[in-house]
């Protein structure tokens, strides 16, 4: 089998990291983050997985921009049938093996995580050299415990997620043993373990007691990438309150439906109070969402709502700055993950200045109740939201003078911040 040769031998340095990546380098930006800080310090290589033609497209412009120590495998999706069949295959024995040799990490690993399997094909057929630290990210434990220890290197693990409370297709019970064995068996032999919210260390302590739980790096971004206040198109016509949400999709389990619901319930109770309310939504449109909620909506109240296509990470932080409220609907009936962090974009929006509409999950209450000034909690229904709507219209001048502060206060939040927390860990793991 053929693969890429390994740019981990391109120097001697004895400080070089090894990524490693579940997924595509543009789809985790907590790695490239990590990467643009520990670059300027160590060799940096990384391995990761394409996971989709649009991340590849996104990968494709990192590379021709100046990462070309990243090498995206492929083998999980078709468009490489050769390696992808043999990754099924594998993944098949693995399931069939775990029944027999019970206890083994490595085929446990190998049936949590079709990942596991590729990157372990390429790092056999490509043995990393003079390394000196593994930086696992995601589904990678494993993989990367086993690099470390054939290379005497340091072994670094983010948990970005709480892992065993996911939702997983399949045998879930299963799956969710088998990362607690993962957790459970990897974590306390890790160099350094960083986690991307307090409630994650907490959760993760509980499991695998003993581990230090203190190494809280936040996912945030460069305080550069957002603007203070911009002059809303809504408030100059029709001085309409500007709210913002965003993910890769706009689709169903979200949190969209029962905000719909909410626009429903206030339309029967007072409609002339839409006219004052304007909702942005960004993302790649689901076409069964558009026909079933978009759609329909949008007819009723066309000046309510509006969709616009997924933006590049810096392009959607500066619009930031052209809205009121930031919308962090999560639910904790998703996952216990769900339940447990901190969102790309509630962290956003806070450092946008803008006020933040979340939902009461355990995350976004912490989050919230640390600086109340950042926003307000609301339950997770359509009722609990129509009452916090109605709050925000009775509150907006308030909230529009407090922006400036908001946004000052959220300097602290920036990864400027973050990043030193992390070139300290690092630093310390490399004495």
């Amino acid at each position: 089998m053929k693969f890429n040769a390994d740019i981990s031998q391109n120097s001697s340095s004895p400080d070089r990291i090894l990524f490693l990546l579940s997924g595509n380098i543009s789809s985790t930006p907590r790695a490239l983050k990590a990467y643009e800080t520990l670059k300027h310090d160590f060799l940096v290589d990384i391995v990761g997985i394409s996971r989709s033609s649009l991340w590849d497209a996104k990968d494709q412009k990192l590379i021709s921009s100046g990462l070309n120590n990243y090498i995206p495998l492929k083998g999980l999706r078709r468009n490489s049938p050769f390696k992808w069949l043999i990754v099924q295959v594998l993944h098949l024995l693995s399931l069939i093996a775990e029944a027999i040799k019970k206890g083994d990490m490595r085929i446990i690993s190998a049936a949590s995580s079709k990942s596991t399997i590729l990157l372990l094909l390429y790092l056999y057929f490509n043995p990393p050299k003079k390394i000196y630290a593994v930086y696992s990210f995601s589904a990678t434990f494993y993989t990367a415990l086993e690099i470390a220890r054939k290379c005497g290197a340091k072994l670094y693990i983010d948990i970005e997620d709480f892992h065993p409370g996911e939702s997983v297709s399949g045998n879930s019970l299963k799956e969710k043993m088998r990362r607690e064995t993962l957790f459970q068996s990897i974590l306390p032999v890790a160099d350094g373990i960083t986690f991307a919210s307090p409630l994650i260390s907490m959760y993760t302590n509980e499991l695998v007691p003993g581990i230090p739980r203190e190494n809280i790096v936040l996912n945030s971004f460069p305080a550069s990438e957002f603007k203070s206040i911009e002059k809303k198109i809504w408030q100059m016509q029709e001085k309409r309150i500007g709210f913002i949400w965003y993910s890769q999709r706009i689709s169903y389990g979200r949190g969209l439906e029962e905000l719909f619901e909410a626009f429903n319930l206030i339309e029967r109770e007072n409609p002339a109070l839409l006219m004052k309310l304007h909702f942005t939504f960004v993302g790649a449109v689901d076409e069964d969402f558009r026909l079933g909620f978009l759609d329909e909506q949008s007819a009723r109240n066309p000046d309510l709502i509006c969709s616009k296509e997924p933006m590049p990470q810096s392009d959607l932080h500066a619009y930031l700055a052209e809205f009121d409220i930031g919308l962090a609907l999560e639910f904790s009936s998703t996952n216990l993950n769900r339940d447990l962090c901190l969102t790309n974009k509630i962290l956003a929006y806070a450092q946008s200045g803008l006020y933040i509409l979340a939902t009461d999950t355990q995350a976004q209450t912490q989050f919230i109740e640390e600086d109340p000034n950042r926003g307000m909690l609301c339950g997770q229904t359509p009722e609990d939201m129509t009452e916090a709507l109605k709050y925000i219209l009775e509150h907006i001048d308030e909230i529009r003078g407090k922006r400036k502060a908001r946004f000052e206060a959220a300097r602290s939040l920036a990864w400027e911040n973050e990043s030193k927390k992390l070139l300290k860990i690092w630093n310390e793991i490399l004495k």
